[in-house]
C-alpha cells in the first residue's frame, strides 16, 4: 500500500494544563470482558460509555471490551450481563505463560538502536529528532525520511504513529518496518524513491515509551493519551494534560500534515475522521 493511501487524518486544537484525574494506575492491566447485549445493556450505551472495544459480534449480540474496576462497577449498577474472558492483556496474548513472545516485540532500548542505525546508515535520507520527553523521561523520537531531510521543503507532509497504547506491541513493529523499507529500497525502487523525494515522511513508532516498557495501555501517570487529544475529549478533565501528547500536538502544529495513520492493535479496524466513537 502507497503512503498516499493512508486516509486518517488527525486534528489538533488548543490546550491548558490542568490536574490531572487518573483512570487507571501506571502499569494496572485491564480485563478483557464479554457484554451480552440485551434490553439492559443496549449497545449504544456501551458504545457512549467510551470502552475499548476489541470486538463487535455482526448480530450484536455482544461485545468484547476492556474494563477497569470503574467500568466494572458502573455495569453492575446499569445491570449488565458479562463475563469476564481474561484476566489481563498478557493473559489473553499468553505472555504471562510464554514470556518469550514478549521478548520477540521491539523494546524502547531496541527501537533507539534502530532508529540510530537508519539514520547513520542513511544520512542523505533520514534525520532522527528528539520531540519531547515522557513522563519518565524517555525521548520520543521522530524519524524524517525525505531527500533533504535536514531542509523544512514545500513537500506534502505524512505522519505515521505507533503505540499509543503500550502494551499494543504490534503497533510499534509496523511504522519501524516501514521505516526500513523506505530507506532500504530508495535508489532501486522508483516507486520508494518518489516517495522519498516528493513528500517528508515522519515515522513516530513508540509515541507512549513508559507504557511500553511497563508493557501497559496507559502512560506513567496512568492516562491513555489516545483519550487526551483535543478534539471532542471528554474522559479526563481537560485535553493535552501530558507530555507525550504535547510533544505530538507540538509536532503537528510546527509542521503540515496532510495525512496522519496510527497504528493500534486492539482489532481489525480501519477508523477514519473523525473516529472519536
Amino acid at each position: 500500500m502507497g503512503i498516499t493511501s493512508f486516509q486518517s487524518l488527525a486534528g489538533v486544537t488548543t490546550s491548558t494544563d490542568h490536574p490531572i484525574q487518573s483512570h487507571s494506575t501506571f502499569g494496572e492491566n485491564e480485563q478483557i470482558v464479554k457484554i451480552m447485549l440485551s434490553e439492559s445493556s443496549t449497545f449504544g450505551e456501551v458504545i457512549n460509555h467510551d470502552f475499548s472495544i476489541l470486538e463487535i459480534d455482526a448480530s450484536k449480540t455482544y461485545v468484547v471490551v476492556y474494563v477497569s474496576l470503574t467500568d466494572i462497577e458502573w455495569m453492575d449498577v446499569m445491570g449488565f450481563s458479562y463475563e469476564i474472558l481474561y484476566e489481563n492483556y498478557a493473559e489473553m496474548n499468553r505472555w504471562d505463560t510464554n514470556p518469550a513472545l514478549l521478548r520477540d516485540f521491539t523494546s524502547y532500548a531496541a527501537l533507539t538502536t534502530q532508529l540510530q542505525d537508519i539514520e547513520d546508515t542513511y544520512p542523505d535520507i533520514a534525520k532522527l529528532y528528539d520531540l519531547g520527553q515522557s513522563v519518565q523521561g524517555r525521548t520520543i523520537w521522530g524519524l524524517k525520511i525525505t531527500d533533504n531531510p535536514t531542509v523544512e521543503e514545500d513537500e506534502p507532509e505524512v505522519r505515521i504513529c505507533g503505540c499509543h497504547h503500550g502494551n499494543e506491541l504490534m503497533s510499534v513493529e509496523l511504522p519501524l518496518l516501514l521505516a526500513w523499507y523506505l530507506v532500504d529500497n530508495y535508489g532501486s525502487d522508483p516507486y520508494i524513491e518518489g516517495l522519498v523525494n516528493d513528500r517528508e515522511t515522519w515515522i513516530i513508532p513508540m509515541v507512549n515509551p513508559d507504557g511500553r516498557e511497563a508493557n501497559t495501555r496507559y502512560n506513567a501517570n496512568g492516562i491513555d493519551l489516545n483519550r487526551d487529544y483535543g478534539y471532542m475529549w471528554d474522559v479526563y478533565s481537560d485535553c493535552y494534560t501530558q507530555p507525550e501528547t504535547r510533544a505530538i500536538r507540538t509536532h503537528a502544529l510546527d509542521n503540515n500534515f496532510v495525512l496522519s495513520l496510527s497504528f493500534h492493535t486492539s482489532g481489525d479496524i480501519v477508523n477514519y475522521i473523525w473516529n472519536y466513537k
